[in-house]
């Protein structure tokens, strides 16, 4: 009876170190995303994913549209991910442009310029903008692209493995 103790606590006590020995060395794919320093001195990322950040939220929240747009802004800029989007839909469309009259706060206008200065490819729907009462000629910045059928671009767009983050 007591072989049979010590030889299980010996088993059990080999498992665990065995397991915990596996699970503290890294993986082959997370060594691909390690910071990479070039002989000038530059930290490069290995990019890898992609975002979409959806926009419904409007004027009735800025905290909210301030959020999304600096998080857009760092996303891109960070160097570890491929492509992102900022996707403006709904309510949303107010971000870059002036709905029914009312006026865009300038700290909203800076950081829409500054998304689209860091290359982040702006969409808006259709829909939206005529739902808000907004003319494409007025948009500031202006997108990328315009669509006519939003769902159907985010089902594409999560079939080529963008992620998607809503705000």
């Amino acid at each position: 009876m007591r072989i049979w103790k010590r030889s299980y606590v010996a088993t059990t006590a080999l498992v665990t170190l065995a397991f915990l020995v596996n699970t503290s060395c890294t993986s082959g794919k997370a060594q691909d995303l390690r910071v990479v320093y070039l002989k000038s001195g530059t930290l490069v990322h290995n990019p890898n994913g992609k975002l979409v950040f959806m926009l419904t939220t409007g004027f009735e929240d800025l905290v909210e549209v301030r959020l999304c747009l600096e998080d857009i802004r760092t996303a891109k800029t960070s160097g570890y991910v491929e492509d992102v989007i900022w996707l403006a839909r709904g309510r949303g469309v107010a971000a870059l442009g002036n709905p029914r009259g009312l006026r865009r706060p300038p700290e909203i206008i800076r950081l829409a310029r500054e998304v689209k200065a860091a290359g982040v490819r702006i969409i808006a729907c259709n829909d939206a903008l005529r739902q808000q009462q907004i003319s494409v000629a007025n948009l500031d910045p202006k997108p990328t692209d315009l669509v006519n059928d939003s769902a159907t671009l985010m089902a594409e767009l999560v079939s080529k493995s963008y992620q998607v983050i809503r705000y």
